[in-house]
This record gives structure tokens, sequence and C-alpha cells, in this order.
């Protein structure tokens, strides 16, 4: 941004004060009683000389202002930068940052949240960050603004370069802005384009279409054609799309003009250009980074034209408008266009390189048409990007956001949260712990992770296998993992579990977590429970082939059965419906007289003083009436095995994001049901209501194929917006139809992972599927988000990312189980302190190679308080600032570098390195740093390892001074002496290594292969830290 346009920025707040400004608008009724507060949200205090995005948050932020609202600004990083948080001072904006916030920001939620009329949120990962605390302690209405779609870039990019990873990644990153969407009451763009997508998604959504740049006033162009020379790019090269627009405009277009016009030089601006723009830099190419606000503004006083070659992006373009404002044409592709209406009149979109060369030399020749082109932008800006219309679009869109609010506050009076506030329960597996059976039946420490871990794709984009993500690889024997288990499904709407419940004639398995929350009182979360009355075989169905467990029937064991219930019953966080504690039975078909035994029941719960029973048939094969066996209602088992749909033979590309059409291996299909989720999900929503009472389930996906070698079911097209899309539904009908207690849905399940059916965060899907869960709560029923707020206020949540925590912990674990399978050096080169900043920087080889090249690097710190940092090292000198950049680039050969806020000195360093499929890592300690306390999960995973766990012995390597011409002869020597370490280390462990169980190996090795710095979508762009704990959380 130029000078100039800085201080016009500055200059819309001068007279905020007045009554006679250009940017007044017309205020509400309510704006008049009162000064409304606006919390505005982004990632980082606006920096508008430095990135667009900025630019225009700050723009937006001075309107506001001048508009009489009174305005906090939040920033999800939490940092005072200056001079921007100064001005923002200057201007009457709080700006909510430092310690302080940082560790309380939700206190102060708490306390602030019911003073907020409005919050403007910006981008998808810093209001994901609040989205909870919003809703659980404030009434505003919600004003968010995408900014651009991001899956859309991403898509686009993934598209035209053929990279999986970054279509897996837009997928992962639409179901965000969706769930984002779905609980906002008012939805920006900049580009018309995108409103329409938006629009096509949630029609009864409002969505408006708001200038990305808007001015006082536009500056007659410059119509000094003769003078002015040469073309003219500008982005910044943290951005993909910029990097990949200059590098294609200097291979493809520019040669073509340059064969006509070799006088004319291409001036490109912007920051962090990596090597392979560097070193585009030529007699015709100036590649000028990053310049000041005279030098642009003096560029866009001399070019003669301005290009905008975007292969890939989305959202409206900043450096259009901007080129349009100075009176410079512009010459651009169809993305550099896309989204602002009206921008046909002004410029064709030319998107093969020769239209492109063909369109340059035409203006950049003929003056007429120069300045007719010049005229025609500046006036375009100066009709549709103005401060005036803007400030009187935004108040149209405060007066219809407010109305929604007030319209769902109208409603919320009309539920009563202790009678009619519908509950959803998760079905919840107890299988992850060691019993005596198992260890008989499938080998010594057999649980449910042995069948996760060992799973395998069975066709092209099949997801298998599903590794745990938040909770880990947890043992349901620790109370911390129960609990951890109930705050998670707490915190996302869910009412409680039914947990499946073993009994063979007295003899119990898998007992022990419900037995110990029974005992403790802990987790304060509601629960029922589910007589999984089948045989347990080596079939995992239940049905009669090789027996390993049977049940047998009697009237003396339903008795004894029933008695043994009673002190659940009479546990006050027991499920009841009428005030009468729900039991249900898995298969009523198996029980030879189930009307004898649901009386029996009833006898003796009445003499025992429990009173009524409620009992419920689960349909998991087949309809029967409740009422002709003694039950009172049935629960629906999704899926419906009736219900499944076709064999699907073949995968569309839509499928796990596939090019083209895969046909499914013929012995898969014969041997296992491949079936399609969506149909399956469209037949069971048009299932027959039957006359009886009937709860819903529902599920949010099933793949049971880590169980089974063969005659698995696999439900393939499952995704979260399905799953929200049949919830929603399922909730709608069940308030329709069900009154008070009966207001229950069920999801099949929370924790059933060998089933491919989970709620619980994996490593692909993050929290997208608890999102989408409370996003169905909160639409299907608009008064249930302030009467869930009830519920969970008194959950303490921390200021973390639990995805990227989870991560952190699989890191972390991986050291402790397991020897690096590579040989790696580092070298911690420097760590000076500089404020209270700290500079590190070193360098690293996996064997003989440079680790840099072609790898993934990221940096673990772990300081003697227990805080852990993740941080991606780059050559960059403000990483912490940079909202986007390839975790692909350029390392400098072997070096990296990371400033960071200021560490202890006695942090334990770790750096990891992803090459080739293959992980590895280094230490780097002080003697004297003691080890670091882990967190929760972390220590919960390591009470829970029954096998011996290998401690990874501190490397200290000498500090590396590189010397001129001995660099490799050094490398060469730093290795042999550290291969010669790594073996002794090595004879000493073998006896340990020995001792370990088949299936802890099994684990380490389905983490190591599925381990990808791309599990957590914001490691990819910027370091974060992520976990504060204390042994007390």
């Amino acid at each position: 941004m130029n000078k100039k346009n800085g201080k016009r920025l500055m200059g819309m707040s001068a007279a905020h004060n007045s009554d006679g400004g250009q940017c007044q608008a017309r205020p509400s009724s309510r704006v008049e009683e009162r000064k409304q507060t606006l919390l505005f949200v982004d990632y980082a205090v606006p920096m508008y000389d430095r990135f667009a995005g900025s630019r225009t948050n700050y723009m937006y932020l001075v309107l506001l202002v001048k508009m009489g609202m009174k305005v906090k600004f939040l920033p999800a990083d939490f940092k005072h930068v200056e001079p921007y948080s100064a001005e923002l001072n200057n201007l009457g904006i709080e700006v909510l940052a430092g310690e302080w916030f940082s560790n309380n920001w939700e206190e102060w939620f708490k306390e602030k949240g019911q003073e907020i009329d409005y919050i403007f949120l910006n981008k998808p990962n810093p209001s994901i960050k609040f989205l909870d605390a919003i809703h659980r302690y404030t009434r505003a209405a919600i004003l968010y603004q995408c900014h651009d779609l991001h899956f859309l870039r991403l898509q686009r990019q993934g598209q035209l370069n053929g990279d999986h990873s970054l279509l897996d990644e837009a997928r992962f990153y639409e179901e965000k802005e969706d769930y984002i969407f779905g609980v906002s009451d008012a939805l920006l763009t900049f580009s018309t384009v995108e409103e329409k997508i938006i629009r096509n998604k949630f029609p009864q959504k409002q969505v408006f279409t708001v200038p990305l740049f808007f001015y006082d006033d536009v500056p007659e162009p410059k119509y000094n054609f003769s003078s002015r020379r040469d073309l003219l790019y500008v982005g910044g090269f943290d951005h993909a799309p910029n990097r990949d627009a200059v590098a294609w405009f200097c291979r493809e277009v520019f040669p073509l003009v340059l064969r006509q016009s070799p006088e004319i030089v291409l001036n490109v601006v912007g920051a962090n250009p990596p090597k392979e723009i560097s070193s585009l830099q030529s007699d015709n190419v100036k590649i000028l980074g990053k310049v000041s606000d005279e030098e642009l503004q003096g560029l866009y006083d001399q070019v003669r034209l301005s290009v905008i070659p975007l292969r890939f992006g989305a959202g409206v373009k900043g450096k259009t408008i901007e080129t349009m404002y100075h009176g410079v044409p512009l010459i651009s592709t169809s993305i550099g266009l896309e989204g602002i209406e009206g921008i046909e009149q002004i410029a064709s979109p030319k998107d093969e390189s020769e239209t492109f060369a063909t369109e340059i030399l035409a203006l950049y020749q003929d003056e007429v048409l120069w300045r007719d082109r010049s005229l025609q932008g500046a006036k375009f800006v100066a009709e549709h990007f103005t401060s005036l219309k803007t400030a009187e679009l935004m108040s149209d869109i405060f007066t219809s956001s407010k109305d929604v609010v007030a319209a769902r506050m109208v409603a919320a009076p009309a539920v009563n949260p202790e009678e009619d506030l519908l509950r959803l329960i998760a079905l919840y597996l107890p299988q992850y712990h060691p019993i005596l059976e198992n260890d008989k039946w499938w080998g010594k420490g057999f649980t449910e992770w042995r069948n996760v871990c060992k799973a395998a794709p069975l066709f092209p984009g099949h997801y298998q296998p599903h590794i745990p993500a938040d909770l880990g690889f947890y043992d349901l024997r620790l109370e911390e993992a129960r609990i951890a288990q109930a705050e998670l499904a707490r915190e996302y709407g869910i009412h409680g579990f039914c947990y499946y419940h073993y009994w063979f004639n007295g003899r119990r398995l898998l007992e022990r977590p419900a037995e110990e929350m029974l005992a403790s009182g802990k987790p304060d979360f509601p629960f029922c429970l589910c007589w999984a009355n089948e045989n347990w075989t080596r079939r995992w169905d239940g049905e009669d082939q090789l027996v390993l467990m049977e049940q047998k029937y009697s009237e003396e064991d339903d008795r004894e059965h029933i008695r043994d219930l009673f002190r659940f019953f009479r546990d006050e966080r027991y499920v009841r419906i009428n005030g009468k504690p729900v039991f249900f039975v898995y298969r009523t078909e198996n029980i030879p007289d189930p009307a004898r035994t649901a009386s029996v029941w009833r006898e003796e719960a009445r003499q025992a003083g429990i009173g009524e029973l409620y009992l419920v048939r689960v349909e998991s094969i087949g309809r029967t009436d409740p009422h002709a066996i003694g039950f009172d209602a049935a629960l629906e088992f999704a899926p419906d095995w009736n219900n499944l749909g076709h064999q699907v033979n073949s995968l569309a590309p839509s499928y796990s994001d596939l090019q083209d059409v895969v046909e499914l291996p013929r012995d898969v299909c014969e041997k296992n049901y491949i079936r399609g989720y969506d149909v399956m999900m469209k037949r069971m929503l048009e299932k027959e209501k039957p006359d009886y009472p009937w709860f819903r389930c529902v599920t949010p996906a099933w793949d049971n194929s880590a169980r089974r070698s063969e005659g698995a079911v696999v439900l393939v097209n499952s995704t979260p917006s399905l799953y929200r899309h049949w919830l929603e539904s399922v909730i709608k009908s069940t308030n329709s139809v069900r009154k008070g207690d009966e207001r229950i849905v069920f999801i099949n399940a929370w924790n059933e992972w060998a089933e491919g059916n989970h709620l619980e965060p994996c490593l692909k899907w993050g929290r997208t599927y608890l999102e989408v869960t409370k996003a169905a709560i909160e639409n299907s029923n608009p008064a249930a988000s302030s009467a869930y707020l009830k519920g969970t206020e008194a959950v303490d949540k921390e200021n973390i990312s639990m995805s990227e925590s989870s991560f952190a912990s699989l890191l972390i674990n991986i050291m402790k189980e397991t020897k690096c399978p590579l040989s790696i050096i580092m070298s911690i080169e420097d760590i000076c302190e500089c404020d209270e900043r700290t500079y590190l920087s070193g360098w690293a080889f996996i064997n003989d190679n440079i680790c840099a090249a072609g790898s993934e690097i990221l940096i673990l710190l772990q300081e003697p308080n227990g805080r852990v940092q993740l941080i991606e090292p780059s050559k960059r000198k403000r990483p912490d600032v940079t909202a986007h950049f390839s975790n692909r680039c350029d390392y400098d050969d072997c070096g990296f570098e990371i400033v960071v806020k200021r560490i202890d000195p006695n942090s334990r360093i770790t750096l990891f390195i992803k090459r080739d499929g293959k992980m590895a890592w280094a230490d780097y300690k002080s003697p004297s740093a003691p080890a670091p306390a882990p967190s929760a999960p972390v220590a919960a995973q390591q009470k829970s390892a029954a096998a011996p766990v290998l401690k990874q012995e501190t490397i200290v390597v000498p500090k590396f001074e590189p010397v001129a011409g001995k660099g490799l002869l050094l490398m060469h020597e730093r290795r042999i002496a550290h291969l010669e370490l790594r073996a002794q280390e090595r004879e000493r462990d073998v006896a340990e290594l020995e001792n370990i169980v088949k299936d802890r190996e099994r684990s380490i090795d389905a983490l190591l292969n599925s381990a990808s710095w791309k599990v957590t979508a914001p490691l990819r762009w910027c370091h974060t830290k992520f976990i504060r704990r204390d042994e007390s959380s």
C-alpha cells in the first residue's frame, strides 16, 4: 500500500466524531439509543502496509468507528504489534492482547460477553478458536467474513498441480467453513461468485457481497502515456498463487511479449520472494521484493500496465481494485477478475499465454485504447468502491443480523431446558482396556486398538486406518481418559453416553470402565446401559459360528441380572425418560421369551423401590412392536442392514478427490459389502414411521474392515456434511413428534473405531464431525444453543487447540516408545535473545544427505514448565507474523532458523524431519534442563503402557562451525561419531526391545506410517502455542 493510501486510511478516522463526514452511515434506532459494541476477530493486529487482508480489515475498523460503533479488536495470536496496536488505540479501539488475554480470554468472554452486540469474525481458523466461547457467553449477532473461500483456493491449486494432499485439505476446509457458515447470522464475502456458492449451500442464510477496498475519493488518472513504460506485478510470495503466477508469466507469457518488444521490463513487487522467484531476475525481470510505500506509489505512476496472471486462488484480488484506483490498465486471467460484478466492462479474462501476451502488446502500444481503459478503471472504482456506499451496506447488514438474533430469542422462551430440550446420546464401546478373556482369545494385551492399527485400505481412496487424534490411543482403565471423553462430548452438545453392557449368566466382561465411573462419580456425565446380549464369537457379529462366550437365558438369571443393575439405575447421572431409568436390549429376538423377561425385570424393580422401568429394544435386525413383548419403545439402529442399497463397484472422481473413475478390485467386491453412505442415509430417512414409540439413530460413517478380513460392510462417500444433513433431519423430525423426555436422538457411535464410526477426533477429520454435530443441534433447534449453555458453563476449557496438542502428544510418544529409524545429526548453531524474542538457527543431516532437500521439517520445543510449541522453521525473518507459507520451501540446504517469543534456555529442542514416508528426529537439550511434565493425554498414555518404554537418550552435538571447504568433512566426522554412539546405545537396548509387545509395535508403526504434518492444518502455515497445562489439569 502506498503512503497516500496509508494517510487516506488514517484520515478516515480523523472526522469520526464529526456529524458531516462522508462515511457517516444512516444510524439505526438501536445505534441512536446507545453505542453498539462490536468485537472484531482476526489472526493478528492488522499490519495494513504489509498484507492486503490486513489493509481491508483496517479500512473496516476505521469505518466501524466512524459509524458510531464501540469496537474491540481480538487478535488470535494475542500479540501487540507496533505501531499498529497504538494506531488502533488512537482510533478508540481496545486491543485485547498481551499475556493476560492469552491466558484468560475465556474468562473475559464470561465476564464481558453479554455486553457485546456484534461479533465480526474473519477467516476460518481464528473464528473456530473463539466460536465455542461466543456461543456460550454471548447473545451477539455473528457476522462472518470469509475473505475468500479457503477450500476453493486449495481445491483449484490441487486440481492445477494434481496434488491429492491439497485436495484432501480442501475437503477438510470445506467442512470447517460450512460449519462456520451454519452457526453465523450473516455471511459476508467480497466475491459475487462466492456469494452464489454460499447461497446454494445455505439458502436460508443472509449472504452479502461487500467491497474489498473502498475510498473516500478516487484521484484523476494521470494520462502521461508517453512517459510511462514497463509492467508491474504486486503480490506477497508467502501466498502460493502469487508464486505460481510470476513463474507461469515469466515462463509462458513474457517470452512471447519480448519477441516483439524486447525493451519491456517486468517489475515484481512482493515480500519474501523464494529462490525460484529470485532466480528469475534478469535484464527484463526485476525482482524488487518488499518496497516502501513511496516506491510502490512511484511504480504505479511510472508503469504502463499491470499484469495479474493468477491461475488459482479465490476471492476478490486487492491488486485488481488497487490497479484500477491508480488508473493503470490491467491484463488478467479469470481468477484475477473473478467475483467483481461489472468488471467485464473494464477487462476481459486472458487465460491462455498467447492471448495474454497479445493483450499486453495491444494495450502497451495503443495510446487511445490505454487512455480509455485507464479512465474506465478509475470511474469503476469511484462508482462501486466508496466509503459511503460501504457504510450504508454495513448498516443494513447490522440491522438484518440483529433481526435474526431477535427472532431466535423470541423462540427461545418456548423451550423448557428441563423438560423439552432434545438430548443426543452416543453409543459407547468400553473395549479399550485389556481383560483376561481377550488375552486368551486374541493374544496378550489385546484391545480394540489392535484391530484399528492393523487396518489397511482395500482400494484407492479407502480411508484406513483410522488413527485417533485429540484423545490418542487411550486406556479406559484411566479415570483421566474417561473424563477427557466426557468433557469433549459435552463441549459439542452430546448429552450422555450409552455404554455397551456385557452379561453372561452372572459373568461380566469389559465392566471396569462403567464400574469405576459408578464408584468414583467421575465423570459427572449422564449415562445409560445397553445389554449387548449377543454370543461372543470370532466373527465379531454375534452369530453362532465359533462361539467364545454363549448367552443362556432363564428366569433366575433375569432376576439376578436386573438386581445387579439397580445400583446403576439409582445413580443420579443415569438417563431417565419420564422419571424411569431407561435400559436397552440389543437383540430381544435372541431372548426365548422377552415378554416374560420384561415382566420379571419390572416386578423386581418395583419391589426394590426403583419404580417403573423404561425398556427399549434395539432394531439391530428387523422390526417388532415393542409393546408386544412388554417393552416401551424401539431404537432404530444405524446403519439399517435392510436399507444399505446396491453394491458399489466403482468410485466417481468426487470420492476422496480421485481424479478418475476407479473400478474396485473384483475380489474386494466379492468378499465384502461395498455400499454408498449417501444411498443408505436417503433410504433410512425415507423409512416408514412405525406406530409405536421409536427413537431415531444416525451414524457418522461405517467401515468394519478393521475387524473382518472379508464380509466387511464399507460405506463409501461418507462426509461430515452428509452426516450433518442426516442428523439435522432426524432432530427436526424428533422435535416434531416427540415431547419432553422422549426427545432423544442416538448417534452410533462415540468410539467404535474398528467399525469406522466415531465422533472422537481422528487425524483426517479432526473435530469436524463434532463441530457439525453441534451445528446440527443449533440449526435444527434454534433455542437449543442457549439451553445447552446452562449445562456447559462450568466446563473449564483451556486455551488450546486439542487437535494440535494431540499431534504433539503423538510425536512425544513416538520419541518415547521407539528408536529413530534413520541416522540423524543436528547441531544448534546459534541461540540468542533479543528483546522478548529468541532467535535459533542450526543444521541437520540424515545419513549422508542434507535433510532439508525435499523434506518436511517441524521443531518441537518443550520448556521445563511443561509449555510446548510446534514451529515450522524457515529462512524468513519473521515467520511468526507470516500467516501462509509453503511447507516445502528451500531451507538454504541444511540450515534452518526460527524467531519465537523468548523461550527458557533449558528447553528441550527436538527437530522432526519427514522424508520419503519416513520420520526421523534428533534432540538438543541443555544438560541442566529437566524433563518437561507431560500433558494429561500424554501422561495417560504413558501410564497405560504395559510394556517397558524406551527412554530417548539426549545426544548433545558440539556446536557446528561451518568452515569454507571443510563443511562436508566436518559433517562426515560428526556422523561417524554419532553412529558410534547410537551403536552403543542399541547394544544396551537389545534386552528392552525384546520385551516390547507386538501390539505396541503395531501401534507405533501405524503412527509412523500415517503421521503427516497435514493432520492439523494450522501446522502447515504457522507455528502456534498450543499447550499450557499443569498437573492439576
